[in-house]
């Protein structure tokens, strides 16, 4: 019955798992891209770091299986003193 079909199911987040296919931020205002640039590698490390127990490149390799739309997901912060606890919850989040 195509009333009954599913129409969206979201296999939620791979988390930190696109982090070295982005180049460095560019901007004209250098403080940006130098803050931008060490968050892309800071990340990436983290990502590095928690691979062995968390298994993000395995969970994305899974669900690339179901052919997803792929969408970036973009987290906006209005104070960078309160970074490292957004990180903190972000990563409880997911583990």
């Amino acid at each position: 019955d195509p009333s009954n079909q599913v129409q969206f199911v979201s296999l939620s987040a791979a988390p930190l798992t696109g982090l070295k296919n982005f180049t460095d931020a560019k901007s004209d205002d250098s403080s940006n891209v130098d803050g931008t640039t060490m968050l892309q590698h800071s990340l990436a490390l983290v990502a590095d770091l928690l691979e062995p127990a968390y298994g993000f490149k395995s969970l994305y390799n899974f669900k690339k299986k179901f052919q997803p739309i792929e969408r970036p997901v973009y987290i906006s912060y209005s104070d960078s003193a309160l970074l490292a606890n957004l990180g903190i919850a972000i990563i409880r989040a997911y583990l």
